[in-house]
């Protein structure tokens, strides 16, 4: 009974999950169109890229969410990515977020055109976690840096910065876990990226130090 109990609380934990996730999606999508209108019509506002930042910063805790509840029942089909125009087109839809932060973006893309076979769903959950975790934790006025480089069969993502040393690079990829508590957020993003990393063979480094931390994930260039 109790066994039952348990499996019945969870079904409803997730039941609700789902609901609360689908009736979100449409006052966000209203708040974007809302905003893209507007600056459409009247050019940028410093208060409405405040509010476009928040919202996308929900927008990131949505997709998360939303994929954690669907991984198991949606298949995610993979499609050749090319890696320095993904990554791109994400520093460009967080550059408003980056610059209220008082930081700025810096892309060292690699030569080669570095496709990689990837579901892209997947991608953006790896890449948007780790942008939006490097404008939390990156100091006031420095420069977050993401590199591509291709070695043989494989291609390199680079996400680096300064900021505080993390004293475990092992425990933060723990569920729920935050090694700044004061730093906003839930501690399931890097749990979820670490996730489809095993999922998908990604192979990830992390240095960090007084001066610098980098996340390192290595993807197989597609078609080795």
């Amino acid at each position: 009974k109790a066994q039952q109990f348990s499996q019945s609380l969870l079904d409803s934990q997730k039941s609700f999950l789902r609901h609360a996730i689908h009736e979100t999606n449409t006052p966000l999508s209203v708040i974007v169109t809302s905003i893209e209108l507007f600056t459409m019509k009247h050019g940028k506002d410093r208060q409405l890229s405040k509010i476009d930042a928040a919202v996308k910063n929900i927008f990131t805790i949505y997709d998360d969410l939303s994929y954690l509840v669907k991984k198991d029942q949606v298949e995610y089909p993979r499609a050749a990515i090319n890696l320095n125009e993904y990554l791109q087109s994400r520093i460009d839809f967080f550059d408003e977020v980056a610059q209220l932060a008082k930081l700025r973006f810096a892309f060292e893309p690699c030569s080669a055109e570095g496709y990689i076979y990837f579901n892209e769903t997947k991608l953006q959950r790896i890449v948007d976690n780790n942008i939006t975790n490097a404008i939390k934790y990156t100091l006031p006025d420095e420069v977050i840096t993401l590199a591509t480089a291709v070695n043989g069969a494989t291609i390199r993502f680079e996400i680096f910065s300064r900021s505080k040393k993390i004293e475990n690079t092992q425990k933060i990829f723990e569920p729920y876990y935050r090694e700044d508590g004061t730093v906003d957020g839930f501690g399931l993003g890097l749990n979820l990226v670490q996730s489809i990393c095993e999922e998908e063979g990604v192979a990830i480094e992390i240095d960090s130090n007084e001066n610098m931390t980098r996340f390192r994930y290595i993807f197989k260039v597609m078609g080795t």
